[in-house]
């Protein structure tokens, strides 16, 4: 499931009028996401990654201005920057003792949410792109294609994502980039003792120190995480083995 991302259609971005209607229509927006297709998110294959540090000088994401701090509120207070350093604790490391794993620190079964970065093979990472737990790109897609044209004032939204970026802002595109990790946990890790993960897109949202300027109504981010957490709990159910 990890690594996936699924086919766009015009119903979920139709789904959210039903936002304006009785609770039932909304049940059916909701199932109707767990029917779709999925399909391989289209990538630049020859692109690499950068790493953090390509983001961090002062004149781009890595200033003091509040347009240019991104990288520092990252860095200082998100969550994410951290999740490598998880695995370094006492706590990881009687779960990989329990999962019979060596350690959780190079365990891909570990490191696949904590530390993306590492299971990217090293021709698609540029020699100074280091692993940090959830970073830039790990979001925002493979830097080599846009990083030097992201910033140009002629260019517009669109023609930005056409280069390579992650198109954040589509809702869909989002919740789908957060639920493998926020969501889906093999169910022998959680049975070993990891926390239970719920995912709420609008809530998580909320409680990120945020880097960006969310221009989102409240009812859409939630209703477009339930849709996708809601397809994601159907297709395990179906993939999983029945007794």
């Amino acid at each position: 499931m990890r690594g996936k991302t699924f086919t766009q259609k015009k119903t979920v971005v139709e789904a959210y009028r039903f936002l304006r209607l009785p609770g039932a229509y909304c049940v059916f927006a909701l199932i109707a996401v767990c029917l779709f297709t999925r399909a391989d998110e289209p990538e630049i294959a020859a692109a690499k990654f950068l790493g953090a540090p390509s983001c961090s000088s002062s004149s781009c994401h890595g200033g003091a201005a509040e347009n240019r701090n991104q990288f520092l509120i990252w860095s200082k207070l998100d969550f994410h920057s951290r999740s490598y350093a998880t695995l370094t604790t006492a706590r990881s490391a009687r779960l990989a003792e329990v999962l019979s794993l060596s350690s959780a620190i190079t365990s891909q079964r570990c490191t696949v949410c904590h530390a993306p970065m590492a299971e990217i093979l090293g021709t698609a990472r540029s020699g100074t792109s280091t692993i940090d737990g959830v970073s830039c790109e790990n979001c925002h897609g493979r830097a080599e294609p846009w990083i030097r044209s992201h910033t140009r004032t002629d260019l517009g939204h669109a023609e930005r994502t056409n280069l390579g970026i992650r198109d954040l802002r589509d809702i869909y595109v989002r919740a789908n980039k957060c639920v493998a990790c926020h969501q889906n946990l093999d169910g022998q890790i959680l049975a070993a003792g990891h926390p239970e993960l719920i995912f709420e897109l609008d809530g998580q949202a909320a409680s990120q120190p945020r880097h960006w300027r969310e221009k989102l109504d409240h009812g859409q981010l939630w209703l477009e995480g339930q849709a996708v957490a809601l397809r994601e709990m159907s297709w395990q159910l179906t993939d999983s083995k029945q007794p």
